[in-house]
């Protein structure tokens, strides 16, 4: 059916008095439950269809990049980074299409969310917390331009005609996402041997709400991106913790990629900044080690 078409669309059951024919005459779409399964059936597939194509993607531009890496011992150009990153966002956005199309069909049961994560599970490279093989990701290796973006945002605010207070405060905003990260390496290297269980609940909440604001905030930054015009640090927006569903398995492994997929981007970004941070962990709290 063409995403264009305007009709109403509704089920039998969804009928009172008037008959089918009735309301075909009157220009609308009725749909017995059976055609609306078989048009959400029809979007789901290609949901994952979909979604293996994007899978397929980033291994085959993991396996590029680690081609190169070995064959000259340079990373990618920008240039050959950005094909891999338009074709991904390319395929993202059909997938979104197909989502939006299925929630129509099927507003209460196959838009949930557990369902989507479901369908989309294929678009997950690598799963697991900490699977190194994540750095390797269109999405995580987009941090290696986070310095070009950061500054062509800038300078598309300076150039903007919006209101002086509103620029400075998406400016602020865009300088301080250093210290949103900074937060979090505070508390994924502070000790978590507990003598009291509360408090190790306690640590457990505000590290995790540590690495959720760090997520939300590379989603306010590519928001950002879209508003001023620039080109975004990622093709698109994470999951927090907070999306996650007890009862969904699928959800809970889309949330943890996802915030693998960012704590890999920013250490990919920030790694002069990290070290120096860890340095000063390692003297303050007697932390010793190195991130990645």
């Amino acid at each position: 059916m063409s995403e264009t078409n305007k009709h109403s669309i509704e089920t039998i059951s969804d009928k009172s008095t008037r008959s089918r024919k009735d309301d075909q005459a009157l220009g609308k779409i009725v749909l017995t439950q059976t055609e609306i399964d078989e048009f959400a059936e029809r979007h789901l597939q290609q949901i994952k269809n979909i979604s293996k194509g994007i899978r397929d993607t980033e291994l085959q531009f993991a396996e590029r990049k680690r081609k190169k890496e070995k064959e000259d011992g340079s990373p990618m150009s920008e240039k050959e980074f950005i094909a891999w990153e338009d074709d991904l966002a390319f395929s993202l956005s059909l997938q979104q299409k197909e989502i939006e199309s299925l929630r129509k069909y099927r507003p209460g049961f196959a838009y949930k969310t557990a369902e989507v994560a479901k369908a989309t599970d294929p678009m997950i490279a690598y799963s697991g917390i900490n699977n190194p093989e994540v750095a390797n990701t269109i999405e995580a290796q987009a941090g290696r331009f986070y310095d070009e973006r950061r500054s062509a945002l800038l300078k598309a605010i300076t150039n903007s005609d919006r209101p002086e207070e509103e620029k400075q405060e998406d400016r602020h905003y865009i300088l301080g996402f250093w210290q949103l990260v900074a937060a979090h390496l505070d508390y994924k290297h502070q000790s978590n041997a507990f003598s009291d269980p509360s408090e190790g609940w306690s640590y457990d909440r505000s590290r995790t709400k540590a690495h959720d604001a760090v997520v939300n905030g590379l989603n306010k930054l590519n928001d950002l991106a879209e508003k001023y015009g620039t080109r975004r640090f990622t093709v698109r927006n994470f999951w927090d913790s907070t999306k996650r569903i007890k009862s969904s398995p699928e959800t809970i492994d889309r949330a943890r990629y996802d915030r693998d997929i960012v704590e890999e981007y920013y250490a990919i970004a920030f790694k002069y900044d990290i070290n120096q941070e860890l340095a000063r962990l390692e003297r303050e709290q007697g932390w010793t080690g190195i991130y990645r």
